[in-house]
């Protein structure tokens, strides 16, 4: 499946925001037949507008259904609201901005609020998601190791990189002989177990 990473520029959507669109299920057979609402956002490192997992946590096929499809997943029909609001009071991001200094106090706060961020993820995310997101961490740890065998220079496992994740893609199909449809959920939202996006969300320990 070819997915038009510059559709959200097409559509006139600002690249600071996030939005909240239809997205499909994966084609996996026990995969419920429904439509589901995904997070919708510019990657700058990618340069590419790209979809995340559902936000009731299920996995899903990249890139967004057609503004006005139906949404029939009842789960994330019902934490719309919640994004929604969410992205309303969000400012948008200045990507060109200095990085803001904030005093000890502040940072301890925000370190607290991060941690509870990830318990609660961690808390609300379906085991089966979470066994998959483990599996293909593995996976990509297994690709690292295949390339420092052969090029003799072990890469660091957060580095994110177009070459990296292209290799990866390549890997899968032609070195494990991946189905396709598990080779995109794996590039869409792996190999981090933590939080599910190889892009967004780099592993920083085991």
């Amino acid at each position: 499946m070819t997915v038009d990473v510059h559709l959200g520029d097409e559509q006139g959507l600002d690249r600071s925001r996030r939005y909240l669109r239809p997205v499909a299920r994966l084609q996996l057979p026990d995969e419920p037949d429904l439509v589901h609402l995904a997070v919708y956002e510019w990657l700058p490192q990618f340069e590419a507008w790209a979809t995340g997992p559902a936000i009731c946590g299920r996995s899903t096929t990249q890139g967004p259904l057609p503004e006005g499809t139906l949404v029939n997943c009842n789960q994330c029909a019902a934490r719309r609201p919640e994004y929604e609001g969410h992205f309303a009071a969000l400012v948008p991001r200045q990507p060109d901005a200095a990085p803001a200094v904030y005093d000890a106090a502040t940072l301890a706060v925000l370190h607290a609020m991060e941690k509870a961020a990830e318990k609660h993820l961690d808390a609300i995310r379906p085991h089966n998601t979470k066994r998959s997101y483990a599996n293909d961490w593995a996976l990509w740890e297994e690709l690292h190791d295949w390339l420092a065998e052969r090029t003799g220079q072990p890469l660091p496992l957060t580095a994110f990189t177009k070459g990296t994740l292209v290799g990866f893609v390549v890997w899968l199909d032609t070195i494990k002989l991946a189905a396709p449809n598990s080779i995109d959920r794996r590039i869409t939202e792996s190999p981090s177990p933590r939080a599910g996006s190889v892009s967004k969300y780099p592993k920083s320990s085991p």
